[in-house]
């Protein structure tokens, strides 16, 4: 056997490259990997208080309403006395009854009109007497006092017989959807005790008017 049969043969080369990445491929998968937590996501809107929130403003949305219904109804649809005598009035008085005993009333040319606690009776647009009126519906008859005002707006002051004091209506009064019935005492006398009394007192019937 000669020299040359002996030598051992070479080993191939690699194709260009191929041992570079398997040698970065093993480094790499020497390397301890990521680890990737599985985060189950909470449901939509719920983290940043979606639900809760949403439930919090329909709860705040229907007590709005609520005091909105409650506020109309007793504030508008449900006005206190105060609030029924504004406006104008005709004035009628009573007239007698009618044959099944009800009472009749003949309207007047006079009309009342009611602007805040100012009482005025007016024939046509000519303001005739004004009062400052004060209402009592706690009490029972329902109470009414009227002030007579003098052209200041103050009140009119009555100096026979002494003291001197204002000159004051006495009265008591009813309301019924749009008629209102009064019922005054003359001059000093006591504040009738009824509605129904008839003598010696003056009776108001007043009608809403245009």
């Amino acid at each position: 056997m000669n020299a040359e049969e002996e030598r051992p043969t070479p080993p191939a080369p690699l194709p260009e490259g191929k041992g570079e990445q398997d040698l970065r491929n093993s480094v790499a998968s020497a390397e301890p990997g990521e680890v990737t937590l599985g985060v189950t996501p909470l449901p939509s809107g719920r983290g940043a208080g979606g639900v809760g929130s949403s439930r919090r403003l329909i709860a705040l949305m229907l007590v709005l309403v609520a005091i909105g219904l409650a506020v109309w109804f007793f504030a508008i649809r449900t006005p206190d006395d105060f609030g029924r005598f504004q406006g104008r009035w005709q004035l009628a008085v009573p007239a007698g009854s009618a044959p099944d005993g009800a009472p009749i009333a003949r309207q007047t040319p006079i009309v009342v009109k009611v602007t805040g606690d100012r009482w005025a009776f007016m024939l046509g647009e000519m303001e005739q007497k004004k009062y400052a009126m004060t209402l009592r519906p706690e009490a029972d008859p329902k109470e009414i006092d009227l002030v007579q005002l003098a052209a200041d707006d103050q009140p009119l002051m009555q100096k026979w017989p002494p003291p001197e004091r204002p000159v004051t209506l006495r009265g008591i009064y009813a309301v019924e959807r749009d008629r209102v019935r009064v019922v005054t005492a003359p001059g000093n006398e006591p504040r009738p005790p009824s509605l129904d009394t008839s003598d010696g007192v003056t009776v108001w019937i007043l009608e809403r008017g245009p």
